[in-house]
């Protein structure tokens, strides 16, 4: 009488190569999902950029504080509270008092995604019609991923998003 099937040997050894082959798919779904997280919190991080730019060249006030009587639109920015989010705000001033900076939206990073190192100056502000930045210098903002890998956006001082 001939035995069919398989010995445990033959059971254990199959396993174990399914095993491998499904270990090493996740460790690239894993590395793969991290490299889209930085680039589209890249993309996301241009986007603001650009809508800030564009708010301050066009005067948009999107705020109730910069419509009231006396005020003055200075321009929009990003600002950089810390490593895990951005902020993009609307500046405006009455008179000869400080400026006074109005929260339009925070964007949070996904997770595993941080700005290293935090800008300092911690905000990049688009002046009102030229759409410039103030501080008369090129600023580069860096993101980071748990790998190691890196994106930067950088706005010149005429205002330009590379």
């Amino acid at each position: 009488m001939k035995n069919k099937g398989f010995t445990l040997i033959e059971i254990l050894l199959a396993m174990s190569i399914v095993l491998l082959i499904a270990s090493g798919s996740f460790i690239g779904f894993k590395s793969f999902n991290q490299q889209q997280a930085l680039s589209s919190t890249w993309d996301s991080l241009r986007n603001s950029f650009n809508e800030a730019r564009s708010s301050a060249a066009s005067q948009v006030i999107r705020t109730s504080v910069c419509s009231g009587v006396g005020q003055t639109l200075i321009g929009h920015q990003i600002s950089f509270p810390n490593d895990r989010s951005y902020e993009l705000r609307e500046v405006c001033q009455l008179g000869t008092n400080p400026p006074t900076e109005n929260l339009i939206k925070t964007v949070p990073l996904p997770p595993g995604v941080t700005f290293n190192p935090v800008p300092n100056p911690t905000f990049i502000r688009f002046v009102v019609l030229t759409g410039g930045i103030s501080g008369g210098l090129n600023r580069t903002v860096t993101i980071t991923n748990t790998q190691g890998n890196t994106r930067s956006v950088t706005v010149n001082t005429v205002g330009v998003i590379q």
